[in-house]
């Protein structure tokens, strides 16, 4: 990234594996994104967790912005924008099969 600081929105940031991301981003691990700030955009829901992300919660690149990227329109509740050069999409189902919306209730 010549002569700007990369900007990062990683949605679903706060759950088991997008936090690791997000951590392991901001320290260093992945030299493409060096010095990047990161925005995280998570509503928290069953998998979202905000101790997650307690490791990073005062890094000087770090934004956590609660709400839902869903559909093409800005993020919702508040309708927050952030600015960025790149989105990472880190969404990955987790818990079980009915709380995921697929299959049967046991």
């Amino acid at each position: 990234m010549r002569g700007r600081t990369p900007a990062l929105l990683v949605t679903g940031g706060a759950g088991f594996i997008g936090s690791h991301f997000v951590r392991s981003l901001l320290a260093g691990a992945y030299p493409r994104w060096a010095g990047a700030s990161v925005t995280v955009l998570d509503k928290l829901g069953y998998c979202g967790n905000l101790e997650n992300l307690a490791p990073v919660a005062g890094h000087p690149g770090f934004r956590f912005v609660r709400g839902e990227g869903g559909g093409h329109g800005p993020a919702r509740p508040g309708r927050t924008r952030p600015r960025s050069r790149g989105a990472l999409r880190r969404r990955v189902p987790c818990g079980p099969v009915h709380r995921r919306g697929g299959g049967r209730s046991p």
